[in-house]
């Protein structure tokens, strides 16, 4: 995705904008909650912390109250949660989010071996 390659060169205020862009013109696309996780790593990168959680956040929603839900995107989230708030030094609430993500992708290992 070219969002992503614009992160990778450290073009951070110009991924915002491709993926704010995309969310704009799509509000219901069905990956709208990977362009979210995607804008949330833009914001972590570029320090914008608070930017970073809330997207974070929605990505996670999205994730798990479709039907089925999407449980590896939705630990993805949860990871990108707690990496944020371990860079804010807030181990609290990181240990909390990289605790109930690897318990997702636990889930989603059992249910992908059924």
């Amino acid at each position: 995705m070219f969002g992503c390659l614009l992160v990778d060169m450290g073009q951070y205020k110009k991924s915002s904008q491709y993926f704010e862009k995309i969310l704009y013109e799509r509000p219901n696309d069905e990956k709208v909650a990977c362009i979210y996780s995607s804008l949330a790593r833009t914001c972590r990168l570029d320090g914008q912390y608070e930017r970073s959680i809330y997207y974070y956040k929605q990505a996670y929603d999205m994730d798990t109250r479709i039907q089925p839900p999407r449980l590896i995107s939705a630990a993805r989230a949860l990871n990108g949660l707690g990496i944020v708030y371990s860079e804010q030094h807030d181990y609290n609430s990181a240990l909390e989010n990289l605790t109930l993500s690897l318990k997702l992708y636990r889930k989603y290992r059992k249910e992908d071996v059924k």
